[in-house]
């Protein structure tokens, strides 16, 4: 946008990308890139996110054009870029902390973890804003633990949730450790603060496990029918996801499996071979030596027989 005196004015934006899973899709696929002249049309849009209703779609274009994200180009089919302020956010949302490193195989999330609360000590629900919900309500209570903000939802029916951050990691079986480990780090903070008593920890929401820089491999099993796994696209691109990452492993050691027979047989039977086929050249040797002998001996016989007449 153009201000008065002719520069570039920053918009701000109140628009929560953070509780849209939908808003980063279309965020992030639009950047692209992925086109050949950084454009992308709302048919590619609603093909390349998989949404299932463009009602949905039109709700967040009309937005992002309001808010000068997304930039009309052309007429029929009608096209849409980033904005520079869109490309800005999405640099800031995308933080390098938030990012796996070329080291990581996975990505943990999606993890909640309950604890039920035997002493409320000084916590007050009247000292807080709460969010009425059905028949409950609750406080939502930021806790920062070791440069994550981690998210609390302390509930009026004596549970306390923790909203477990991102973790990246190489092996899948350490990860959900990690993951106890840091939500109990977020309790024994509240504890601490308001003097509470809680039972141990339990699992509300099972992890899920995702495959970091899987595109080519999702798009290879995007329409294989298994219930333990399935292709996601909640970062903006197809990425493979499981609740039991023992059987994605499986499909990740089959390079490795296969470059170790590869090995074997080079090592194990090229040997083997290589005696066989001595061993095979002696034989037909010695076979061709009998036959000589054979053609020498009849050759004997039938003098004799000559003699004999």
């Amino acid at each position: 946008m153009k201000a008065k005196n002719g520069k570039n004015e920053i918009i701000k934006t109140n628009f929560n990308f953070n509780k849209s899973s939908s808003a980063w899709r279309i965020l992030l696929l639009s950047d692209l890139g992925r086109t050949d002249d950084g454009t992308i049309t709302l048919r590619e849009i609603l093909k390349r996110f998989n949404f299932k209703s463009r009602n949905a779609l039109y709700y967040y274009e009309k937005k992002f054009l309001a808010q000068e994200l997304l930039i009309k180009t052309g007429i029929y089919p009608t096209k849409y870029r980033l904005s520079k302020l869109a490309k800005e956010i999405i640099k800031k949302i995308l933080q390098p902390s938030d990012r796996a490193t070329t080291k990581d195989v996975w990505r943990f999330h999606h993890y909640i973890r309950g604890y039920k609360i035997l002493k409320w000590g000084n916590f007050k629900f009247d000292n807080f804003r709460s969010v009425p919900m059905n028949n409950w309500s609750y406080v939502r209570f930021p806790v920062k633990i070791e440069q994550n903000d981690i998210v609390v939802h302390i509930l009026d029916t004596e549970t306390i949730k923790v909203y477990c951050p991102t973790i990246y990691g190489t092996d899948h079986s350490q990860i959900k450790e990690k993951a106890v480990i840091l939500c109990n780090k977020v309790i024994q903070n509240i504890v601490d603060r308001f003097d509470m008593k809680v039972e141990a920890g339990y699992d509300v929401r099972a992890e899920h496990y995702a495959v970091v820089d899987s595109q080519k491999l999702a798009k290879l099993l995007i329409n294989v029918k298994d219930p333990r796994f399935w292709v996601d696209f909640s970062l903006g691109t197809e990425e493979l996801e499981t609740k039991e990452p023992e059987h994605i492993q499986n499909v990740l050691d089959m390079p490795r499996a296969i470059t170790e027979m590869r090995d074997t047989l080079f090592n194990d039977l090229t040997p083997a071979i290589r005696d066989l086929s001595v061993n095979i050249k002696l034989h037909l040797s010695i076979m061709q030596d009998i036959k000589e002998h054979l053609a020498k001996q009849t050759s004997i016989f039938e003098q004799i027989k000559g003699v004999l007449k």
